[in-house]
């Protein structure tokens, strides 16, 4: 019988409770949907999260029984878990330019542990761009939009990828909304019915929300009034994708992963300038003319 590899992902969420705060959900949900798209018999896949685990996602529910869960309550013991563990590799989330994932890519490093990265996809010059900036790491996996690379193999040390997405079932049945609002953080679900407000009467929009919005809902539901607004949790994977590519207008945050996703679909979209987001500047020149900035 084959051995399957170990393989630690090593991510970080935080759910947006807080007007003030915004969610933070991509790093954890690209690895999962990697996991998800990689066979049983392939890995054996560990995550190592640091933060609120989204409970109410359904991929997350699907694929948490084939996870094996740790937690570190002190970063000093990760060479010691790392030695106890001993994977065969190590997949960042996100690039490890500081905090937690530069602790842990400096640990993997002193116990000789390949290391691959995960990230975003902005133009021709990132994977020099990433290879200099850190150079002790073995492999990246780039999102993103074939602007100027083909799908695939790029150089010796990088891979473009499309968004890791199921196929769209075009078969199945779903409701069809002319704008669809990510509202996982507090501000985008507001930003979204304001620019309802501002639009025909007669546009059918869906609002996206996690269990973490519940204490707002009675506000929105307020602000939403006469407006043709359907309320929805976390949808599963192909329906997520079915809404994205459906619909005409997509409200979110400006998260790379978010805006990628919906473009990957062909559909454009309207992102809330969020802290920790992307900034305009950063955007790819092909685009900037389907990306709208509040």
């Amino acid at each position: 019988m084959k051995r399957k590899y170990k393989i630690l992902f090593s991510t970080y969420s935080a759910v947006g409770n807080d007007p003030k705060s915004v969610a933070f959900l991509g790093v954890l949900k690209r690895c999962i949907r990697l996991i998800a798209n990689m066979g049983d018999d392939l890995i054996e896949p560990h995550l190592l999260n640091y933060g609120t685990l989204p409970a109410d996602d359904p991929l997350l529910q699907i694929e948490i029984s084939k996870l094996k869960l740790h937690s570190l309550k002190n970063t000093d013991d990760l060479k010691y878990f790392l030695n106890e563990l001993k994977p065969d590799a190590i997949v960042l989330g996100e690039g490890p330019g500081s905090g937690k994932m530069l602790e842990i890519s400096e640990a993997a490093l002193k116990c000789n542990i390949p290391q691959v990265c995960i990230e975003n996809y902005y133009g021709a010059g990132q994977p020099e761009h990433f290879k200099k900036e850190n150079p002790w790491l073995d492999r990246w996996l780039l999102l993103g939009l074939p602007f100027d690379n083909s799908y695939g193999k790029i150089n010796e040390h990088t891979y473009l990828c499309p968004p890791l997405f199921p196929e769209l079932n075009s078969k199945k049945n779903i409701d069809v909304y002319d704008i669809v609002i990510l509202g996982y953080d507090v501000n985008v679900a507001e930003l979204g019915i304001e620019l309802l407000h501002k639009m025909p009467k007669n546009i059918k929009a869906l609002l996206i929300h996690g269990k973490s919005l519940k204490q707002y809902l009675i506000n929105i539901k307020k602000l939403s009034k006469e407006l043709n607004l359907t309320f929805a949790g976390f949808p599963r994977e192909n329906e997520f994708k079915n809404y994205l590519a459906s619909s005409k207008i997509v409200v979110c945050k400006s998260g790379f992963q978010q805006m990628v996703e919906s473009l990957a679909v062909g559909t454009p979209v309207v992102a809330y300038d969020a802290k920790g987001g992307v900034p305009e500047i950063l955007l790819a020149e092909p685009m900037r003319p389907f990306v709208k900035y509040f």
